[in-house]
């Protein structure tokens, strides 16, 4: 098989799992969330100015 024939396979793959109902679900699953985390995301902005990873586990275990 040529490089081509399986470079379009894969991409075939790849647009077919994006067109799919799994995807779609996937992607409006992900947009309920957003507006769920969307919040908190904000609040970690205010609460932790340098986001490192400890100031955010600090702040979740005192707010979270």
């Amino acid at each position: 098989m040529s490089i081509s024939t399986e470079l379009h396979n894969v991409l075939s793959k790849i647009i077919g799992f994006f067109t799919s109902g799994k995807a779609k679900a996937a992607l409006t699953t992900a947009s309920e969330l957003v507006s769920v985390a969307l919040p908190i995301v904000q609040e970690i902005n205010v609460l932790v100015p340098n986001k490192t990873v400890s100031e955010v586990v600090t702040a979740y275990q005192k707010y979270g």
